[in-house]
């Protein structure tokens, strides 16, 4: 039987493994979506937020949007300048930073990738979406 919305649930062991499962399995079916492209999803995940940020951005600031680990970035980063989807450049305010842009063709991989995530998403079964609303605040306290 479905709990009302407005019930309170506290978290327990059981629904953080939850959590991690479902997690996971999305993961599992983004990279498979995505591998016609020769894509992971934490490859789309760094092209998705330089492609939100819409212009350059430093490699401290894609770090702060992403779930990787800062060697893990660098490796990200690495494969996608070798695939010509991203460049970097020196900074024009500090020469110390280096910059990280989309390419033309970075794009075009992230547009189609992006339909590719949307198919899977859409066969996610539906959560009512105010079942997450404290998560901003939590994950910023942290």
């Amino acid at each position: 039987m479905a709990r009302p919305a407005t019930e309170t649930v506290h978290w327990n062991e059981e629904m953080v493994l939850l959590v991690q499962r479902v997690a996971a399995q999305c993961e599992v079916r983004f990279n498979r979506a995505l591998k016609p492209l020769n894509l992971t999803w934490q490859q789309f995940v760094v092209l998705k937020v330089l492609n939100a940020a819409g212009n350059p951005l430093a490699v401290k600031d894609l770090q702060q949007h992403m779930p990787a680990s800062s060697c893990n970035l660098s490796r990200l980063v690495d494969k996608l300048t070798d695939r010509k989807l991203i460049v970097r450049k020196t900074s024009g305010k500090d020469r110390r930073q280096l910059e990280i842009s989309l390419t033309a063709g970075g794009k075009s991989i992230y547009s189609a990738a992006s339909a590719m995530v949307q198919t899977v998403i859409s066969e996610i079964p539906p959560v009512p979406l105010d079942r997450f609303e404290w998560l901003d605040e939590w994950e910023s306290a942290f």
